[in-house]
């Protein structure tokens, strides 16, 4: 091989990047499908959707446990999404059960998978969910109600004696708060037609969560200590302060037409998502107020212009009144009458 020559098998990866060939992939939950038509230990094409339902599940999970978790951070970390990576390689017998994997030492997703992690967390939440629901008590109260309508669309697919069950792979459901649920070993918590139609029930009522929120502070009650923050797009939402956030409240009252607020903290938003009020602040800050977003996308006048220009002919350009610019009024409201047509220039013969 030639000094210098690369091995025509080995892919260039990024600087700090992690060769796909040495990630090394764990099981961190399996999904067990039971029913009629997954007695030959298969999966029929109609019940993919169910796995990638379960993915987006954990996905906007991880994401509402996080940005709970940190408050203060306006954005997720870069990548949040595609760093959630999931997959399955077999199938294993009792009726049709999918060990789905995660990577277990990669650097993109050391810290969402693994004990303790946020990943994990969204895997054995989900379980404590469907658990719950299966025995028709009250939800978590830590899960993120955002993401109600989510489990809400889990086993869609299924049929009347159809379920499918989760089980996380650790031995203890552990939370980000060192407290711990252990389901029995080899227990699966299911969701059924009957335990969706339950779900579905969350996604009719409005429900607590994470809200962020952006806008000008219009109204302000010192007395009830109330204000409301009102969006760009003219929506409005009632904020609960206390007494040591009151000079913050009043002063982006005062000054709403300079300066807007950025609220973060838990409340209450309408079946929709749409966020109705906040009761507890997490975190209250100035921010310039909302305006019109460049888009950089679009190209400009001149150019809009010019690629006009370019589509008229030298025959079009000639039939331009050489007069246009002294005599707009007498050519735009020229009237056409019988035995007047065009001039040499183009222009209408007005009467003489």
């Amino acid at each position: 091989m030639a000094k210098g020559s690369r091995p025509a098998n080995r892919r260039a990866t990024k600087r700090g990047a992690t060769p796909a060939q040495d990630t090394r992939w764990a099981d961190v939950v399996e999904l067990r499908f039971e029913g009629e038509r997954f007695q030959d230990h298969a999966l029929d094409f109609d019940v993919l959707p169910e796995l990638i339902q379960f993915k987006r599940i954990i996905v906007e999970t991880a994401k509402a446990l996080w940005k709970r978790a940190n408050p203060g951070k306006k954005k997720l970390p870069a990548g949040f999404d595609e760093r959630i990576r999931l997959r399955f390689v077999r199938l294993k017998e009792g009726s049709a059960v999918v060990p789905v994997q995660a990577p277990a030492r990669d650097a993109g997703n050391a810290e969402l998978f693994g004990e303790g992690t946020t990943g994990e967390e969204a895997i054995n939440l989900a379980w404590e969910v469907l658990a719950a629901n299966e025995k028709d008590e009250a939800l978590p109260t830590r899960l993120p109600k955002e993401v109600v309508p989510e489990f809400a669309k889990w086993g869609e697919t299924l049929r009347e004696d159809e379920s499918i069950g989760i089980q996380p792979r650790g031995s203890a459901v552990a939370t980000a708060r060192g407290e711990a649920v252990r389901p029995p070993r080899r227990a699966a918590a299911k969701v059924t037609l009957a335990t969706r139609a339950r779900l579905a029930t969350y996604r009719e009522t409005p429900h607590e969560g994470t809200i962020e929120v952006q806008g000008a502070v219009l109204e302000a009650d010192v007395r009830q200590r109330r204000f409301q923050v009102w969006r760009a797009d003219g929506a409005s939402v009632r904020v609960t302060f206390d007494e040591g956030q009151e000079e913050q409240v009043t002063t982006a009252l005062k000054e709403h037409r300079s300066r807007a607020v950025r609220v973060v903290g838990r409340g209450e938003r309408a079946p929709d998502g749409t966020p109705l009020s906040i009761h507890q602040i997490d975190a209250l800050e100035f921010v310039s107020p909302e305006g019109p977003k460049y888009d950089d996308t679009v190209p400009p006048i001149e150019e809009v212009i010019a690629a006009i220009w370019a589509d008229v002919t030298p025959e079009e350009w000639a039939r331009i009144p050489t007069d246009l610019s002294e005599n707009l009024d007498k050519h735009i409201h020229v009237t056409r009458k019988p035995g007047h047509g065009r001039g040499e220039n183009g222009d209408y013969s007005g009467p003489s």
